[in-house]
């Protein structure tokens, strides 16, 4: 399997997040204002992630309209490629002066590293600095300075075929005994309840069973305090992954499963009932199953109920580079992309919520499900992103594999857990 691909799938799935918000702003970088006589100019060179063009490509026309003298020059690449070129890029003094990064650590296209190794710029003084959403503020701070602007923000959640659900006399779990009860009964109809890529699992129920309840967990864990291993949390998690799989979730091995287009594929087959996705992702699932029923939207149950919480996460981010050769264009690129408008209009486009959103409590419709665990304020952050080092987060994944086909004990997953991240922060 693809190193650089696992760790992404970990980073797209990986979720959870404290909904805190950090104040708002009046400031608006998507108008002219009279300041706009002196405009940057020259070209622009920007690398972004493909998953998410209809986002981008809903705002740069009026980039270009408020900027004409900036020449962009935009290429997409698949986000499990973009932190290997990056990298590369940057290790030889070069790359675009925009790029895409991973909040966090735990990937290749991870901004921490980059800023430990001083290849992006500090954006703390932008203008938009003081309206990073809380929960992203750990994710892009490094020795409290900010080097990325967090796009939008993802949420776990269960994208279900309501047609079939009713079929089956089920609605959605709200605990994890519920769901591996409604596992057996799919099972036992010849379908499965889930189809989703592997890593999803131990980076949905670590927001709860890790995030939630041990909200220090990573911090004593860089202080050598505790470990993966001698964690019930995380026990727990590796534990839920192998029930899961006893109870006949996931109807066949799942490795077969690497890419959410085969997810839905299993979907409109009718073979799984739903699949472990984001909200941004119901458009995708409706047009999959076209006419033969219509898409819910659920949160992940809870170990109980009163422990569900939504897992979410800020999973997309954009940064400058160290070396920029047109900072000028750079600065007001990504100003005008965090600019409030261009922020809303961007989520909109990629069926997202933007962080202004958040901040101000206002959700699309779709929400409606996850409204009153919003309303108490249950929501969690994901471990996965803080992770040190992407290592750490490819033994969690290829652990889990491991788990379900078992290959690998509990045990034996967090021990390599632990032997990743004690090989330090990659540079």
């Amino acid at each position: 399997m693809n190193k650089n691909v696992l760790v992404g799938a970990v980073l797209t799935t990986a979720i959870a997040g404290t909904l805190s918000a950090c104040g708002s702003s009046s400031d608006d970088s998507s108008k002219s204002t009279a300041a706009d006589a002196k405009q940057p100019s020259g070209q622009l060179r920007v690398l972004l992630e493909s998953s998410r063009k209809a986002g981008f490509e809903s705002v740069l026309p009026g980039f270009k309209q408020k900027y004409p003298g900036v020449k962009l020059n935009v290429q997409y690449v698949p986000s499990a490629q973009a932190g290997t070129l990056i990298r590369t890029q940057l290790a030889s003094g070069g790359g675009p002066d925009v790029f895409f990064t991973r909040p966090g650590s735990a990937d290749a296209a991870a901004v921490l590293p980059l800023a430990q190794a001083g290849r992006v710029q500090d954006l703390s003084s932008r203008p938009w600095a003081k309206d990073v959403l809380g929960i992203a503020k750990p994710l892009i701070t490094a020795n409290g300075k900010i080097y990325a602007w967090p796009l939008d923000t993802s949420i776990a959640a269960i994208l279900y075929n309501k047609t079939l659900y009713q079929q089956y006399g089920l609605t959605p779990a709200t605990t994890f005994s519920e769901l591996l009860a409604q596992c057996k009964q799919v099972a036992a109809k010849g379908k499965y309840l889930l189809s989703t890529n592997v890593v999803s699992y131990p980076a949905g129920w670590s927001a709860e069973l890790v995030s939630a309840a041990e909200p220090d967990f990573i911090e004593q864990r860089k202080a050598n305090k505790v470990t993966f291993a001698g964690d019930k949390g995380w026990t727990a998690v590796f534990d839920h992954t192998k029930a899961m799989n006893d109870a006949r979730c996931l109807g066949r091995s799942p490795q077969t499963v690497q890419t959410l287009d085969q997810s839905m594929q299993e979907l409109a087959q009718g073979k799984a009932l739903s699949v472990m996705a984001t909200p941004n992702q119901l458009g995708t699932a409706s047009t999959a199953l076209g006419k033969k029923g219509e898409i819910g939207l659920a949160p992940l149950p809870g170990d109980t109920a009163e422990s569900q919480i939504i897992a979410s996460t800020p999973s997309a981010a954009l940064s400058i580079n160290a070396h920029a050769k047109n900072l000028p264009a750079a600065d007001a690129f990504l100003d005008y992309l965090a600019s409030p408008s261009a922020s809303r209009q961007f989520a909109e486009a990629n069926q997202s919520v933007s962080p202004y959103d958040i901040n101000a409590g206002k959700y699309p419709a779709d929400f409606a499900p996850f409204q009153k665990l919003i309303d108490a304020d249950r929501v969690a952050v994901s471990n996965f992103g803080l992770f040190q080092s992407p290592d750490v987060a490819l033994a969690a994944a290829t652990g889990a594999a491991g788990v379900l086909t078992g290959q690998m004990s509990t045990e034996q997953v967090l021990k390599t857990m632990d032997q990743a991240w004690d090989k330090g922060p990659v540079g």
